[in-house]
């Protein structure tokens, strides 16, 4: 009895295990569901049963592989180091080369193709461009020289002091068939000698030209021109020694016991000049520029109260006379020329020219009588200048 009761208490314990360890029912098929989804979650099974071995050997491997990897991160702190130390070592070398390089400013905008704002649709700008028609030459000049002698032959001893001041300025206007031409020199200069123990003036000069040519053939023309040469300053008599001056017709200006005597005032005499006729250029180079002219010219001369050396040896006393101004009307003719040698190195400038005056009025022909030294002569008339 006790062998039958132990047996059907373990059969009852092996039922209640059994019966543990069964699995649910399934729940039962919709009657409106196909027969393909109702047999899906049985598919599904089998599938997710095999992937479950796959994944727990897949995080096995995982888990072995994850101490070779905290070996490999240990080793790495060794190699960085090194590596830092070679960084460093190569980077002092690269920087000068990038300082040298300037940088590129990001600011600065790449113009685009198709821009149309104003900045980009400003010109560019040209070089300028001489102008064709004009031509200036401007030269001033300031010179100073000083010298002392001593026992030199045919010199005063003493102290030697002279400058000069020269200003030259050069106008050509030029156009199809009109050429204008302007000339001004002005030169004004002082001095000291011992022979007058004083300041003596040296140079004074002012001298304007100007000249109109109208073309009518393109080596021919007809030529207009003026000039004007006159000082600033007022002329004097020097002499080393005092000296008694005797004026002819006007003893009011007598001096006496001077040893520097006013003889014209600023501006006297004025010189004017004026000039028509034809002219030729049959040479027109650089190196040679050829000019033949002739016309008609006037002359006319105010001198005011200048006077004149006019010394008479029988008398002890310096004298001089007063001078009468002068209008003339004659022919001239003449020839210039000019041009530049040796790649502009050298310059050249030749003038030729005669002067024949035949009309004058009475009281300039009185002025002749008086001072026959005055009267015109051919030889007076051929002028000659190089510079």
């Amino acid at each position: 009895m006790k062998r039958f009761m132990f047996m059907l208490s373990i059969v009852f314990i092996f039922a209640s295990l059994t019966a543990q360890e069964a699995p649910a029912e399934a729940p039962k098929a919709d009657e409106n569901q196909p027969a393909a989804q109702q047999a899906a979650p049985a598919e599904q099974a089998p599938a997710a049963e095999q992937a479950a071995p796959a994944e727990e050997s897949a995080s096995e491997e995982a888990k072995a592989e994850e101490p070779a990897k905290e070996e490999k991160a240990e080793e790495k702190p060794a190699e960085e180091p090194a590596k830092e130390e070679e960084k460093a070592e190569e980077k002092p070398a690269e920087e000068p080369a990038k300082e040298e390089a300037p940088a590129a400013d990001a600011t600065a905008e790449a113009p685009a193709d198709n821009c149309n704002c104003p900045k980009c649709d400003a010109p560019a700008e040209e070089a300028p461009v001489a102008d064709p028609h004009h031509f200036i030459y401007f030269k001033p000049q300031l010179s100073a020289s000083y010298m002392h002698n001593l026992h030199v032959a045919g010199k005063a001893d003493g102290h030697y002091f002279q400058t000069d001041a020269n200003i030259v300025f050069n106008y050509k206007y030029k156009e199809s068939i009109h050429e204008v031409l302007t000339d001004l020199n002005l030169k004004e200069g002082v001095s000291y000698t011992p022979a007058f123990d004083g300041w003596v003036i040296a140079n004074d000069l002012f001298k304007f030209d100007f000249r109109y040519n109208l073309m009518f053939h393109k080596i021919a023309g007809y030529y207009l021109k003026a000039g004007l040469e006159t000082h600033f300053l007022p002329g004097y008599d020097y002499q080393n020694e005092d000296t008694d001056y005797l004026v002819k017709g006007d003893s009011s200006r007598d001096a006496k016991g001077k040893r520097m005597f006013k003889t014209a005032k600023p501006g006297k005499p004025l010189y004017l000049t004026e000039g028509t006729g034809i002219f030729v250029r049959p040479v027109e180079r650089e190196d040679a520029n050829l000019e033949v002219y002739a016309g008609l010219a006037a002359r006319e001369v105010f001198v005011g109260d200048t006077l004149v050396l006019a010394d008479d040896d029988a008398t002890a006393e310096l004298d001089f006379k007063g001078l009468n101004n002068v209008y003339e009307i004659g022919g001239e003719a003449g020839l210039t020329l000019n041009g530049y040698l040796k790649n502009r190195v050298v310059a050249y400038d030749l003038m030729a020219k005669v002067v024949m005056p035949f009309y004058m009025p009475d009281d300039t022909k009185e002025n002749y009588k008086e001072n026959p030294e005055d009267e015109f002569k051919w030889l007076d008339a051929l002028q000659f200048e190089t510079r």
